[in-house]
């Protein structure tokens, strides 16, 4: 996948998206979700493949993130191996369809990487609290 990166905030302005939809919805008394998804094996792929061949993972799962991600969701990198997803005014029953379907799609991508470890982790924020969910 030689995509060029789109729609992905940096690590500066996804903290002021998240600050802003926080900010709407303690407002409205809202809640959101985040996701975040991390690539804890990528050091053994620079290892083996070399740090452009990890560089290219990076990139591919950014652009399969904003792929799969709707249309009012806000894709970042967080970390230099982790991405989030805002998923702004979403029912808890959305959340865990869309968190599985991300999912089985990371997955399928990067099947053939047989070194690659994800993890996935969903936060709940519901008025100035932060819940784990």
């Amino acid at each position: 996948m030689n995509k060029i990166k789109k729609n992905i905030c940096d690590r500066q302005k996804i903290k002021e998206m998240l600050s802003d939809v926080a900010g709407r919805h303690n407002r409205f008394g809202d809640r959101f979700y985040t996701l975040k998804i991390s690539i804890g094996s990528l050091q053994s792929i620079n290892k083996k493949a070399g740090y452009d061949k990890g560089d290219e993972i990076i990139n591919e799962l950014g652009c399969l993130l904003t792929d799969l991600a709707s249309t009012v969701d806000i894709v970042g990198r967080w970390k230099n191996c982790e991405y989030i997803i805002i998923m702004p005014e979403i029912q808890v029953n959305d959340v865990l369809k869309n968190i599985e379907y991300i999912k089985k799609n990371i997955i399928d991508h990067f099947v053939s990487y047989v070194d690659l470890v994800f993890s996935f982790s969903v936060k709940k924020y519901v008025n100035e609290n932060l819940v784990v969910f």
